[in-house]
């Protein structure tokens, strides 16, 4: 194989597949074709899964758009070799960006073929296909070509999966796999288990999307917070920071994130000197008890990192105000206890009355176009 290839992915939603020969004679014709995978999804899956692929909604209920536009039958999975990539700025929904231009061209070209219509999928850059690979296939891109050498033998080979992570994860390995191939986080703490698992990262509601994750509080809350997982039909707890959050200064959390140690095998893991002085951070600021460092220790080591003290957004979490220094640190813990309990009470009323709305809008939405663009009834609160 050409250490040059790049690793490309077409998907035939279903709604296009009648179309399939012309599309697949065009796509060998400018690629080399690896395997043709007929994917059948589980029916009671099909939302979730085109919610979680097109970074739809972060949890249910999902809408309905996707699977009317693409279709609900089997679909075409098309993974091939490009062995001459193009990078070049092509116009997108997200504006003018630098993609493989073959695959871009080649996946407008399908797309007119079949009345204009977003039937057919393809990937633009290492990035997405990797993304792709791993939630489509629950595989490794970085070896697929090496893995599946040579071309395509013209059969389809027929799979009946979900997205992984689908129905949960079989175990915490497969996890930390997918999540290491798809965002960017690392694992603040407890990766050996001693302590809760604390993923941070720059994309809040694609992580929450890739780990099929379940807020603790029902409703997705705002500014992160307690989630879980089903890992080997267990539940995992886990909570999910992410920057501009203010759990940690938004400087020193983006360079935690540009520091992260990729740990093959494992979780994603800060490098030494920022897991030693998060641990500090967070026992001084986050901890109403037990061993703290000094507040000199802490002032000193947010200064190396041109930090401040952040109050986390999240009510959630305690701050210990006296610790930090705040003036009026009794009414300042009055007044968070406070924003605890109507937060609390907010995603209690919102979860039925948001889920009402979502049953009512969908079909509405068919009719009625302008309600695509109304949020549900409470999404324009603000929990303090």
């Amino acid at each position: 194989m050409d250490v040059s290839s790049e690793l490309g992915l077409f998907v035939l939603w279903s709604e296009s597949r009648f179309a399939q020969d012309r599309v697949l004679a065009d796509i060998q014709e400018h690629f080399h074709v690896r395997r043709v995978y007929e994917v059948f999804w589980t029916p009671d899956h099909i939302t979730a899964n085109f919610a979680r692929f097109y970074r739809g909604r972060a949890q249910p209920p999902y809408r309905a758009a996707f699977e009317e536009q693409k279709g609900r039958g089997p679909f075409l999975l098309v993974t091939v070799a490009d062995e001459a990539p193009h990078y070049a700025e092509r116009p997108t929904l997200k504006g003018l960006r630098v993609v493989n231009a073959r695959f871009f061209d080649a996946k407008m070209r399908h797309r007119e073929w079949i009345g204009g219509k977003m039937r057919v999928h393809a990937t633009d850059s290492v990035e997405e296909a990797r993304r792709d690979l791993s939630l489509l296939l629950g595989r490794d891109a970085e070896h697929y070509l090496e893995e599946h050498p040579g071309d395509w033998d013209g059969r389809f080979r027929v799979l009946r999966r979900d997205l992984v992570g689908a129905n949960g994860w079989v175990s915490r390995a497969q996890l930390r796999e997918i999540l290491g191939a798809t965002v960017n986080y690392v694992a603040l703490s407890g990766t050996k288990g001693e302590e809760p698992l604390v993923l941070l990262t720059d994309d809040y509601h694609e992580l929450v999307r890739i780990a099929n994750a379940w807020p603790c509080l029902g409703q997705l809350p705002r500014w992160g917070g307690e989630f879980h997982t089903a890992v080997a039909r267990k539940e995992i707890p886990f909570e999910i920071r992410f920057v501009g959050d203010d759990y940690l200064d938004p400087g020193w959390a983006r360079s935690i994130l540009e520091r992260r140690v990729v740990n093959p095998g494992g979780f994603c893991r800060p490098a030494e000197a920022d897991a030693r002085d998060f641990a500090a951070y967070h026992a001084f600021a986050h901890r109403s008890g037990g061993s703290k460092p000094t507040k000199q220790e802490v002032d000193a080591l947010l200064e190396r990192y041109g930090a401040e003290y952040t109050r986390p957004r999240d009510p959630m979490v305690h701050y210990d105000f006296r610790a930090v220094g705040a003036p009026s640190p009794l009414i300042h813990r009055a007044e968070a206890a406070l924003k605890r309990t109507l937060w609390q009470a907010r995603h209690r009323l919102h979860r039925p009355l948001s889920a009402t709305w979502w049953r009512i809008r969908e079909p509405l939405r068919r009719r009625v176009g302008w309600l695509r663009h109304m949020r549900a009834p409470l999404d324009t609160l603000r929990a303090g």
